[in-house]
């Protein structure tokens, strides 16, 4: 944020010598950050679904144990169990909301205003 405010030194004095107060100017820097932080948010959470999502389709291969194979190990043409298993994937409306508030609350106690 030091950075953007370094680089836009010369937009901040030209809004100054049109009148706008150092408040008008904190309160657009907030709302610019705010929506960065929010828009940053809504791609993290669209990029983690569907990775989680291209993820789902995953299998993995699970060997039955031996003692739960029900054909004896020494038996001739012994065939070993392999099981099939989808990896779950699941979304909670509830984390996903609290992630986009973390990424807008952060910037705003960043500023010092509640």
């Amino acid at each position: 944020m030091i950075g953007n405010l370094v680089q836009r030194s010369r937009e901040i004095g030209i809004l100054k010598a049109i009148d706008w107060t150092s408040s008008d100017i904190q309160k657009q820097l907030l709302r610019e950050v705010v929506l960065q932080s929010v828009m940053g948010g809504i791609a993290g959470i669209a990029a983690g679904s569907l990775i989680s999502y291209l993820l789902g389709y995953l299998f993995i291969l699970v060997s039955t144990p031996w003692e739960l194979n029900l054909t004896p190990a020494f038996a001739k043409d012994a065939v070993t169990t392999v099981k099939t298993i989808r990896l779950p994937v699941s979304f909670s409306t509830g984390l996903t909301a609290a992630a986009l508030a973390l990424s807008s609350a952060g910037t705003r106690h960043a500023f010092g205003q509640k």
